[in-house]
């Protein structure tokens, strides 16, 4: 959750965006062992598969013997706007539950969940000596608007352990899409946009004990009356924990605006 400079490859980490191992479904142990050890409902029992839309399991390379999964279900059949979002991490050989977060998310135009909508990125975000940290990156299942300013893909949460908790460190759409003339999903012969994909390097620094984090953005700009395409300029921006999250500081490039 990726340099090719050498100048800032010296230093820093490069991550890819993901692992070797790829995501599985879950596996109904470890889905039970949840709803039991949680006191979740719509995980336990033989009408479990119904409530999950989305799931993602896989071993944490950085932590030899832990489990990773997250779930988004919800409570009724399937039909509410309302899902609960889990992220959990589980000793292998027991299913314990180690560490788990839970959240609620309302499902609207632009947010949706769907079977192929969670994936887990277990690169190596070491944030210092005691802490790695792993994320979840969620593509929305929803159409979007059919005219917009602004868009985002891909949009990736880190999670940092911390005792039984996991707390969400940085959130981050790794693809913004911005409309320069005209708007996004709607054609016009003179519409321009600027497309935006990003990736994290671990830097030496830190700030408030975890790692500072570069971002790069290679960024491609398109005209809806030109066939080629010209090659991508490249912005980057430093992140820096402050103790909760990792912000943007001010006046942030437009692909780290909210």
């Amino acid at each position: 959750m990726r340099w090719s400079d050498a100048a800032l490859l010296a230093g820093a980490l490069a991550l890819s965006g993901g692992a070797a191992a790829a995501d599985t479904t879950c596996d109904a142990k470890v889905v039970a062992a949840l709803g039991q050890q949680l006191g979740i409902p719509s995980l336990q029992g033989a009408g479990t598969k119904r409530h999950i839309v989305a799931q993602a399991c896989k071993d944490w390379p950085t932590r030899a013997g832990v489990h990773l999964a997250t779930l988004a279900y919800d409570a009724g059949a399937g039909a509410s706007e309302q899902k609960s979002l889990l992220v959990a991490m589980l000793d292998k050989k027991t299913l314990r539950v180690l560490a788990s977060e839970e959240t609620e998310v309302e499902e609207d135009a632009a947010v949706e969940f769907g079977p192929n909508s969670l994936k887990l990125d277990t690169a190596a975000y070491r944030l210092n000596a005691d802490v790695v940290a792993f994320g979840v990156r969620f593509t929305s299942a929803a159409h979007g608007p059919s005219c917009a300013d602004y868009a985002s893909e891909d949009e990736l949460t880190l999670f940092a352990p911390n005792g039984k908790d996991l707390r969400t460190v940085l959130h981050l759409p790794m693809h913004r899409m911005r409309a320069l003339k005209g708007c996004l999903g709607s054609y016009s012969p003179d519409g321009a946009w600027e497309d935006a994909a990003l990736t994290i390097g671990v830097e030496n620094s830190a700030s408030h004990g975890y790692a500072d984090l570069s971002l790069r953005a290679s960024i491609a700009t398109g005209k809806a009356d030109e066939d080629n395409a010209k090659p991508p300029r490249v912005e980057r921006q430093v992140v820096r924990y402050d103790g909760v999250r990792y912000r943007a500081g001010r006046n942030p490039p437009w692909w780290l605006q909210p």
